[in-house]
């Protein structure tokens, strides 16, 4: 489930937080035991594992699956390779 790097955003209007976080991406060997993993930590699902292409030359096929954290930020699980 380890992977070599991680992404945060939040959010701001009028020069203030909205919140501190609304979405965190993982990179991660695995995106089905990752998600697996946080819905037994009682993470709410919102996007099955599923395959996507990334239009790109060449194109770039790629794993990724979602979760709501427990402040209501989304989660990304992103498997980059040997989907």
């Amino acid at each position: 489930m380890s992977g070599n790097w991680s992404s945060a955003a939040g959010s701001w209007s009028n020069g203030q937080a909205d919140r501190a976080l609304l979405h965190l991406a993982f990179n991660t060997t695995d995106c089905d035991r990752a998600l697996e993993a946080a819905r037994a930590a009682g993470a709410i699902v919102t996007a099955e594992p599923k395959t996507v292409t990334i239009p790109s030359t060449p194109p770039a096929v790629v794993g990724i699956a979602f979760c709501t954290g427990p402040d209501g930020e989304a989660i990304e699980f992103f498997q980059s390779s040997d989907v």
